[in-house]
């Protein structure tokens, strides 16, 4: 019988979460035992913008969606009234 490969032992413990101080691999973005975010090691943040979206483009959504539901509401009481007055009258004649 052929003998199985030996296993590469596993990742040693590389790092320490800062808010516990539970070990954590250096991979870890989250710590296993608070929950904590850990900082990506070697991350510049002075280039990192949160959000690419431009406030124009949010309002012009926004007026939009406003707009739509303006329309759809009245449009879904008014087929909702009439499902109600005919229903009993559709009942009767089928």
């Amino acid at each position: 019988m052929e003998e199985q490969p030996v296993k590469p032992p596993a990742k040693e413990w590389d790092i320490r979460c800062p808010h516990c101080g539970a070990e954590l691999q250096e991979v870890a973005r989250r710590c296993w035992n608070c929950g904590a975010d850990i900082p990506a090691q070697g991350f510049d943040d002075s280039e990192y913008r949160a959000s690419t979206v431009e406030p124009e483009a949010v309002e012009g959504i926004s007026i939009s969606l406003v707009v739509a539901l303006a329309f759809m509401i009245p449009l879904i009481l008014l087929a909702w009234a009439a499902y109600a007055v005919l229903s009993p009258v559709l009942q009767l004649l089928f």
